[in-house]
């Protein structure tokens, strides 16, 4: 479409073949996340939302081919070959249900003695198997790889996100506890 309004090609979602449209073929669907026209005329369409594919159009609209994809296992495959240093922020927040939980002990168990991974977690350490309750035998495993030659680091004390008091309220707060001190001497 020009900047007046003006159709300029159309593209029939039917010109994309049915392989590139769900992992699931009782619901064929396209999710089209973006697009971009290369200096030679040829339209991308990005299906994305965890299918990655790029679908390739002449200019003309005629289908050309896909690439890409591999979606959720390409991008588990891609964090287990992190070289340095992969962080999974707030660990057990909620518990993994399968096949979350077998893809983090795959995650963990391609890392394991290869990279670094630091885990953070509001759940004390001896809770961590509270994460895996579908599956303890794959908790204990995975928390093996992670205990083995592992620093633990504990935090105590107040957290950084505790909420914070308006300039009046903080005022109103001192003032009372001035008062308590001025009538407890």
């Amino acid at each position: 479409m020009t900047l007046m309004g003006q159709m300029v090609c159309t593209i029939p979602a039917a010109s994309i073949p049915d392989q590139y449209k769900t992992n699931d073929v009782s619901k064929l669907s396209l999710y089209l996340t973006g697009v971009a026209v290369a200096s030679t005329g040829n339209i991308y369409a990005v299906d994305g939302y965890g299918r990655d594919f790029i679908h390739r159009f002449h200019k003309s609209g005629r289908y050309l081919g896909t690439f890409g994809g591999g979606g959720y296992e390409r991008k588990l495959a891609t964090l287990a070959r992190v070289p340095l240093l992969l962080i999974i922020d707030d660990f057990g927040l909620k518990p993994l249900r399968p096949p979350a939980d077998e893809d983090l002990h795959d995650l963990i168990a391609e890392r394991y003695e290869q990279a670094a991974t630091i885990l953070t977690s509001n759940l004390d350490f001896p809770e961590w198997d509270q994460a895996f309750p579908a599956n303890r035998l794959l908790a204990s495993a995975t928390l093996d790889r992670l205990r083995h030659n592992a620093y633990c680091l504990v935090l105590d004390g107040d957290s950084f996100r505790a909420p914070r008091l308006s300039p009046s309220a903080a005022r109103a707060s001192k003032a009372v506890a001035n008062n308590s001190k001025n009538t407890q001497a």
